[in-house]
């Protein structure tokens, strides 16, 4: 069974770009979101077992997603990766990851691969 990955970000070129880095990876099955809210909304209607999101973002930027989500008892426990221009905050809360904008497609590929392997498909 392929594992379902959200990637959220407001422009469409960098969910383009995140998409094309996963693709080698084919246990994936890739949806999008264009805001934290439209994320927030797919995430209440399809269950999925990873999350890729932006930070500054409208609507509902990515640590308020994060934040709903870790509140959430449906969604509490779903790894996150945030991929940001912004510096990398000093700590992070569990099954949260920080990439930083520009990164390399090999370092996405890397921490959703980790991810996979950590939590192995059924």
């Amino acid at each position: 069974m392929k594992k379902k990955v959200l990637i959220v970000d407001d422009f469409a070129s960098m969910r383009r770009m995140m998409r094309a880095a996963l693709r080698p990876l084919a246990e994936l099955e890739i949806h999008e979101a264009d805001h934290g809210l439209s994320a927030w909304d797919r995430l209440q209607s399809t269950p999925h077992d990873l999350l890729i999101s932006d930070i500054c973002m409208p609507h509902l930027d990515g640590w308020q997603l994060v934040q709903r989500i870790r509140k959430s008892e449906h969604h509490a426990g779903l790894p996150i990766i945030l991929v940001s221009a912004e510096p990398a905050p000093d700590k992070l809360p569990g099954s949260l990851c920080y990439l930083g904008k520009p990164f390399r497609p090999a370092s996405l590929r890397h921490a959703v691969a980790e991810f996979l392997k950590e939590n192995p498909a059924p």
